[in-house]
């Protein structure tokens, strides 16, 4: 086996699809969450000011 091929063989294989599926759960459960502590602080600070 040549130099060239060595670096261009694959040493792990990633299954992009699995990824990116758990990625996209991950950044929508953490929107949901920020949103709704900043809701819960908007009604805290709705509620203080009357």
């Amino acid at each position: 086996m040549h130099t060239e091929d060595k670096v261009n063989e694959k040493i792990i294989s990633v299954n992009e699809e699995k990824i990116r599926t758990e990625l996209t759960g991950l950044v929508r459960e953490t929107v949901e969450q920020t949103l709704n502590k900043l809701l819960d602080m908007k009604q805290k600070i709705v509620k203080v000011i009357g």
